[in-house]
Order: structure tokens, then sequence, then C-alpha cells
């Protein structure tokens, strides 16, 4: 699905480019990672260079600190641009919570000032998963616990696997079945629920689970409470988590079809979108179905995408061959390749009208105020940053 899970409008971005010249402008905050020569340095909103081109990888900034590499090791700068963490990992973390992964041959996380809080001893994260809510999930010999943000171990490992904690509550997986337990470890919801293809965690109160049908020799999918009994009963194929109280579902498996170049190729069959009661909310069938984002989702319909709201009504008619999240009140969208085919995009507003032509052939998010679009050469491609005017304000050759 060419479509990245990602409400504000732009008017505050357009008084403050009425009032802000590029010259002399310090005050916004918003650093940037980009290349000059062979080197990665930070540039400011305006395209000029406050971190002057001289580390050989580098990413974007969180809770003020910024990976980067020298050589083939990483360590992390400040928004002044000082080596705060000398580079010496084989790999780290973006920091989360004020805690960062630091790599080399196991796994552990240091603070600000590089300080390990959780020490080198894990051999396995889940998805190099990052806090949340204040926990992470760890592997050692084998078992699965959490550590909390503060370096203490408050749930020892014991489980097969575990999920990230959500709504107080996280999934683990013991003797081949899923439960879930809260932050203290305690078993809140027993293990029975079979294993699917993705883990379970809470969503508006709600979470996801399967069952074994007897009587029909099949797994379905429903939804459970905080105490582990069903409120939407068994019964989809597919059940995707609730967001702003509405969920996507499919009742039906797909089928394979005969292709006009006579391959087989598996559809899935189409789904609609119920409430937090399991009521179907409109008429409108769907084949796929994003989460929101300020407000407005993603969905396919046959071969084009379009926009729905939080209550689930059309807002911007399918019409789009690729579709991504809204960011800073502006979407990314392609149009002219066809359904899963080479697109030409642009960025549209919440109306569905574009104030960006189609005319790169990847744009993604606007992140304070700037993002990043790709134009395709005869020998690699041009990697630019663009503002909400369209205008160009860096560009650097990728080969």
């Amino acid at each position: 699905m060419k479509m990245k899970r990602i409400l504000f409008g732009i008017t505050l971005w357009s008084s403050m480019m009425a009032i802000i010249s590029c010259t002399g402008h310090n005050d916004y905050k918003a650093l940037f990672p980009a290349k000059c020569g062979d080197k990665w340095g930070y540039i400011n909103i305006c395209g000029e260079f406050v971190i002057k081109p001289q580390f050989d990888c580098a990413f974007e900034f969180s809770e003020g600190m910024a990976r980067v590499c020298v050589g083939d090791k990483e360590g992390f700068i400040n928004t002044k641009g000082e080596l705060v963490i000398n580079p010496q990992y084989d790999n780290v973390g973006d920091f989360s919570e004020g805690l960062a992964l630091a790599e080399n041959d196991l796994f552990g996380f240091i603070d600000k000032k590089g300080a390990f809080v959780i020490d080198q001893v894990f051999d396995r994260l889940i998805d190099r998963a990052v806090f949340s809510e204040g926990m992470i999930p760890v592997r050692n010999n084998g078992k699965y616990g959490y550590y909390d943000n503060k370096g203490k171990m408050v749930i020892i490992p014991q489980f097969d696997y575990v999920g990230v904690f959500s709504e107080g509550l996280a999934s683990v997986l013991k003797n081949g079945k899923i439960g879930f337990i809260d932050k203290e470890g305690k078993m809140i919801i027993d293990p029975h629920f079979p294993c699917g293809p993705y883990d379970y965690f809470f969503s508006d109160g709600l979470a996801s689970v399967r069952f074994y049908d007897t009587i029909n020799g099949c797994y379905k999918y429903g939804y459970i409470n905080k105490e582990g009994a069903f409120v939407i009963k068994p019964q989809y194929s597919e059940a995707y988590p609730f967001s702003e109280g509405i969920a996507f579902v499919r009742e039906d498996e797909g089928r394979n079809i005969r292709g006009s170049d006579n391959v087989f190729r598996y559809v899935k069959a189409k789904g609609y979108l119920i409430n937090k009661e399991g009521k179907r909310i409109n008429d409108f069938q769907f084949d796929e179905v994003g989460g929101f984002s300020e407000g407005l989702a993603c969905v396919r319909i046959d071969d084009k995408y379009g926009y729905i709201d939080t209550r689930g009504d059309l807002v911007i008619e399918p019409q789009f061959d690729v579709a991504r999240d809204f960011s800073e009140g502006l979407a990314a969208v392609g149009v002219g390749g066809g359904y899963n085919s080479n697109s030409i995009e642009g960025y549209i507003n919440s109306k569905g009208k574009f104030v960006i032509n189609p005319q790169f052939n990847n744009a993604y998010p606007f992140i304070n105020g700037l993002a990043q679009v790709v134009i395709d050469k005869e020998i690699g491609c041009r990697i630019c940053y663009i503002n909400k005017n369209g205008n160009v304000v860096a560009e650097w050759d990728q080969k």
C-alpha cells in the first residue's frame, strides 16, 4: 500500500512568511539534515546551513538531539552542532522519553549526557522499539520483560514475546497464547487468545484479537474491552484498530483472481467502517483505510485514493494513484501513473485542491515547514527540501 501512516491548517505559515525573511532569521529552531558534497550538516527553514557539513551521515532531531555518523560509528549532537556524545557505537536510536538506544554487540540505553541508564546486556529489542508510556520491552536469555525510563527492571524477562504498552496494557505471549499485563506485570487478561499476524494493542479502549470459530473451522477477529470481554463478537476476517471511534473491518476472505496477463493474484475482499458498538456507519465499501491524521484518513476504493473524515464520510473523492497522510495541513498525492505504478506527486490541502502541482517522483510529509521531495534523473536522483510555496530551499544529488 503506497500510503504511509502519519488538523493543523497552514494559515499560520502564510502569516509567518509574510513577515519573516531568511536574512538574519535565527529564532526559528527547526533544523533539517542536508548534504553538501560528501558531508552532512543542518539547515534552517530558509535553507541556510547553521551546522556546517562535517558528518558522514545525519538524522532528524528528536528531543533536542540528533544522531550523526563519523566514519562507521554513531553519536549525538545538540542543536548548536556540538558533539555531546562522541561517535562510538555501531548503532544508536532516537531519543525517546529522555533515553536513546546504544548498540555495539548488545543493546543498552543512554541519557543525554551519554551515561548508561540501562546497561548493555540485552540481545534483542522489539523491532528497535522506543519507550512507550514510560516502558520498553527487552529480551535477555530468550525471554522478554520491561524496563522503565528510570533504568529499573520493572517486569523481569519471563514471556516468549511482548508488545508495547498502550492505554496502560501490553500484550504478552505465554505458552503459545496471548494475554495482557499492566505496568506492574500483573496479568489483567489471562492468555487464551491465539497469536495473530500483528501485535495486539488497545486503542480507543478496545483491542482487536482473533478467536477460533469452531463451527466454521477458521479464525475470526472481534474486539475486547480491558476486562477481556468481547464487546464486538468475532466475526471478521480482518479487524483493524479503532481510531477516532471507528474501525475498518472485512467480513470475507479474499480470493485469487486471474488478471489480464493470465496470472492469478490474491485480492482481498472489500471492507467497511464500524463504530464501537459494532454497527456499520455508512454504505461505503473500501479496499484500504489508513489511520487518521489531522482529522482525515486516506482510503482506497478500487484503484483510486481519497480521504474520509472522522464520521466516515468521503470528503475528498477517490481520484489519486498514490496518497499519504496529512501533515501541517497538506498531503502528498500522486497522479498519472495508475494504481501501484509510477506517478508524479504534489500536495493537496484538506479540500482536495492542489497547492503544489504534481512534479516530483516522490513527496514526503511536511515537518516544521519543509518537506523532502525526490526528482529522478538519468543518473541517480536529486533530493530537495521545499517550503509550502513549493520553492526549493536546499538540494543535492543522490547517486
